[in-house]
């Protein structure tokens, strides 16, 4: 995979290629954080649930393609807190389905994946009642207090630009990677300056165009059924680096490349 820093961070690049396809490796489908909430269906049949926000862990079992283990926990005054962890094994159809049993319930659990959306339901076996129904992001998240966790909260606290707030001239403020992102293991995140401009403009056909200077060429820009806004950051590499951006502020633009975790940058709109 080939990544762009800003030429500060020319001297990282091979180590870069090399951390980036890594995390290559977990960034397609399920693997990824999650978070999102759960919902109670049926409160008169099962009166101890609770609607709960949660953040869910998928990681692959093994380097397998099809089996992946998800940590589920819920947030308790904006802490993390554990529930459970589960095997999800990968269906023909393309859904992930757990098959869980406690000494009370005989439960399973079916989650479906369509980009950076996750949908799913918990039910009761054998009477196949709908207890839960979960609606989850692929969020950002990382160690509470680095660099890269404070651009993370102002994405997740952001809301989905509209073509009206993009159109316009940007200019980079910061680019953060962290150093799993470069070469898998622990230690601080790189923070860069960041010169580079994007330029948003309106086509022919009301569509949202992209400038962007790191890579030299303009490239795709689209809004999904959600209004959540991506676009092409480089088409140059292995794998497809695709930004997801919300505002922070109506002149702050925060983007990360959220299938292959730890790479964030900050853009200010020029007025």
């Amino acid at each position: 995979m080939k990544v762009r820093l800003p030429q500060r961070g020319a001297v990282l690049f091979s180590l870069v290629v090399a951390g980036a396809a890594a995390a290559g490796a977990q960034s397609t489908g399920i693997a990824g954080i999650w978070r999102g909430t759960s919902t109670c269906i049926d409160r008169e049949r099962y009166p101890a649930c609770r609607d709960e926000e949660v953040i869910y862990d998928a990681r692959a079992r093994n380097n397998s393609a099809d089996s992946v283990n998800v940590r589920a926990d819920k947030l308790v005054n904006g802490a993390r807190e554990f529930m459970a962890a589960f095997d999800f094994i990968r269906q023909a159809e393309g859904s992930w389905t757990a098959d869980i049993r406690t000494p009370r319930f005989h439960m399973s659990m079916k989650l479906h994946v369509v980009g950076n959306s996750m949908t799913g339901t918990l039910s009761e076996l054998p009477s196949n009642r709908t207890i839960r129904k979960v609606a989850l992001d692929r969020a950002p998240l990382f160690a509470s207090g680095s660099p890269i966790e404070e651009l993370a909260r102002r994405f997740r606290s952001g809301r989905p630009p509209t073509s009206a707030d993009l159109v316009g001239k940007w200019v980079g403020k910061q680019h953060i990677v962290t150093q799993a992102y470069v070469n898998g293991k622990a230690g601080p995140d790189r923070v860069f300056p960041d010169s580079s401009t994007l330029l948003f403009a309106e086509t022919a056909g009301h569509t949202l165009s992209a400038l962007f200077s790191r890579v030299h060429s303009t490239t795709s820009a689209a809004f999904d059924a959600r209004g959540e806004f991506s676009f092409l950051a480089d088409d140059a590499a292995d794998v497809a680096i695709i930004y997801t951006c919300r505002l922070a502020a109506l002149d702050q633009l925060i983007c990360f490349d959220l299938a292959h975790t730890g790479d964030g940058a900050e853009f200010v709109k020029q007025r």
